[in-house]
């Protein structure tokens, strides 16, 4: 068998393993939490008053593990298709994109209050439409995630034409990072030092996004002072 065959052969076994883990990331596991999760419910509704104390905690941290879980699957399975995704680069009004973005947020998030400013004049992007909607819901749900209970989260959004293409920027007022947790923010299964909202996948499939696009994303932060992601995509 010659080098190209064997390497055909490998990439054949690859695709049909991706397969197999996105169906089940995809359909399987979700449904089964989901399951899971509505005995869960209807344990608590229906039996929490015959708990004692230690019981009920034990059944709030399974729920919770139980949320956890499903989130970290919905964050796989959605690596697995942006790994896949081939759709093609388009011209797309970043304000427009901004806006869908922010709508979503407001639905993920009802019970946080966030006030945007989109004051800043926005250029076009060429990059595929789908994954840049990825990216700016997650920059979005992470700065909406660092306000405090006390008052609302202000979350400025911005972009700018450059001479190597377009840079844009989310910026928030909110708790911001400590060095540590600036350090982990864009790893997979970060350590108990991660800011909330860091743990899953989001962070680290925007920054795999982006270096897909050939652009770079930085982050300044203080605690106490916010936060401001930086993005810089090359010109088409």
């Amino acid at each position: 068998m010659s080098e190209l065959e064997q390497i055909r052969r490998r990439l054949e076994q690859a695709e049909r393993l991706l397969n197999c883990f996105q169906q089940a990331l995809g359909h399987e596991l979700p449904n089964q939490l989901v399951a899971i999760q509505g005995l869960l419910r209807v344990l608590a509704l229906e039996e929490r008053d015959r708990l004692g104390p230690e019981s009920r905690e034990y059944l709030e941290r399974v729920t919770a593990a139980a949320r956890r879980v499903h989130e970290l699957v919905r964050a796989l399975a959605e690596l697995g298709r942006t790994a896949r995704d081939d759709q093609p680069a388009e011209t797309i009004s970043l304000a427009e994109a901004i806006s869908e973005a922010a709508a979503e947020v407001k639905l993920l998030y009802p019970d946080y209050r966030i006030e945007y400013d989109f004051s800043h004049p926005a250029p076009a992007l060429t990059v595929p439409r789908p994954a840049l909607h990825r990216v700016l819901v997650q920059l979005l749900g992470h700065a909406s995630r660092a306000g405090t209970p006390d008052r609302p989260i202000r979350v400025r959004v911005g972009a700018r034409s450059t001479d190597a293409g377009v840079e844009f920027w989310v910026a928030d007022d909110g708790v911001g990072l400590s060095p540590a947790q600036q350090r982990q923010l864009f790893e997979p299964f970060a350590g108990p030092d991660r800011p909330e909202g860091a743990g899953e996948l989001g962070l680290f499939l925007v920054r795999h996004i982006i270096e897909g696009w050939g652009g770079t994303i930085n982050v300044r932060s203080e605690p106490g002072q916010g936060t401001t992601f930086t993005i810089t995509v090359r010109g088409p």
